[in-house]
């Protein structure tokens, strides 16, 4: 599920437990944990490898990715796929 798979990410870029994440509402800035470029970079270089998809440089903007619910409607969009969640 798309949504697993991205907070798993998120928890591990940030070394955080994955139930910290889940506890992040989906609409919620994910600088309330630390989100910063870099680690933004760290996150859609995962979500690259984990999806087989490509970021096109103009979707990599820190407000395009910056909640979980972004992030999920990325890879939908790229995926094809849909969330019930």
């Amino acid at each position: 599920m798309t949504y697993e798979k991205i907070v798993e990410i998120v928890a591990m870029v940030f070394r955080l437990e994955v139930d910290h994440v889940k506890r992040l509402s989906r609409d919620e800035p994910l600088s309330r944990i630390g989100l910063d470029s870099i680690n933004c970079m760290e996150i859609v270089v995962n979500i690259e490898e984990e999806f087989s998809i490509v970021f096109n440089d103009e979707e990599l903007l820190l407000d395009n990715l910056n909640t979980l619910d972004k992030l999920i409607h990325m890879v939908e969009q790229k995926t094809g796929e849909h969330t019930l969640i």
